[in-house]
């Protein structure tokens, strides 16, 4: 029997895709459930920014329109760069 995340991973790609008998789909399928598990790794063990403070430039959020994220933090909507600037934040670690 086999352990890991390596299993993980191929049990979130069936579910993605249950029909495995094309190749193309299930390339897909694992692309989207590796990202799946990142995105299920980052809400569990990713940093943390206060809520008063921007994810994506550190600065206080403030009176400006925030963008609340799925792993708790915050980016200030507008402009955009700090939703681009938290993602590649997010993407190095």
């Amino acid at each position: 029997m086999r352990h890991g995340v390596g299993v993980l991973f191929e049990l979130a790609g069936a579910i993605h895709c249950p029909d495995l008998r094309v190749v193309r789909e299930w390339q897909k399928a694992k692309q989207l459930a590796w990202g799946d598990m990142l995105n299920e790794w980052h809400s569990l063990h990713g940093r943390r920014w206060p809520a008063w403070q921007c994810a994506g430039c550190e600065k206080l959020v403030g009176g400006l329109e925030p963008l609340n994220l799925p792993d708790g933090n915050r980016v200030h909507f507008e402009p955009i760069d700090c939703l681009i600037s938290f993602g590649r934040i997010k993407l190095s670690r």
